[in-house]
């Protein structure tokens, strides 16, 4: 999607819409430099403005989530720059830009352990689950959460929660988005067949 990164990708979730690029392996300032591995950067920039508290929970889940899946070992003393740009926030919005940053990965060839995907979910008064809920469903919500799960396995692997929902509701949702994964694990394949015909 842009010629100046890496890799990048645009991803699409409904309405919610946004643009990942991922930078690196680059050089690092000294004082971010590690020893034995990468460093990774995430930057979220929202539609408009500033990016408040929300976006700054959000860079650190995807930062944490790509220093466990990037294999930063084999890149010393270098850093992994991520910048994430909402174009349309229309719910669902931490799973699409996590989405959109694993195909920017893939796109930037970046050394992982495994792809990973993420899938949203809300719970209404009623214990009703819906899967990649709109921002409307989101805000009528008692509960919401976003579950990101790897490609080899289907393992959980990070989770972000608002509100309060029983352990079963929980393993309910946890069920519902680990279906709903498989979905995403197919576009990130037919993307790098694609790719690979075009190569």
């Amino acid at each position: 999607m842009l010629s100046q990164p890496d890799g990048s990708a645009t991803f699409s979730q409904g309405q919610t819409s946004v643009i990942a690029a991922v930078y690196g392996p680059t050089e690092v300032r000294v004082s971010r430099e590690r020893a034995d591995r990468a460093a990774v950067e995430v930057v979220f920039k929202p539609k408009v403005g500033v990016g408040g508290c929300s976006a700054r929970g959000m860079e650190e889940i995807i930062r944490g989530l790509c220093e466990s899946v990037i294999l930063t070992s084999l890149h010393p003393r270098t850093l992994f720059t991520v910048v994430i740009q909402e174009m349309h926030n229309d719910g669902a919005l931490l799973a699409c830009c996590v989405n959109a940053v694993c195909a920017a990965l893939l796109d930037a060839c970046a050394p992982m352990n495994f792809p990973f995907a993420a899938v949203a979910c809300s719970v209404d008064a009623n214990g009703l689950v819906t899967v990649d809920p709109d921002k409307t469903s989101e805000l009528s919500s008692v509960s919401s959460a976003t579950f990101v799960f790897d490609a080899q396995d289907q393992n959980l692997l990070a989770t972000s929660a608002a509100g309060c929902m029983t352990n079963e509701t929980l393993q309910t949702c946890i069920a519902a988005c680990q279906q709903a994964s498989n979905t995403v694990f197919t576009l990130y394949r037919q993307i790098c067949a694609k790719r690979a015909a075009v190569l």
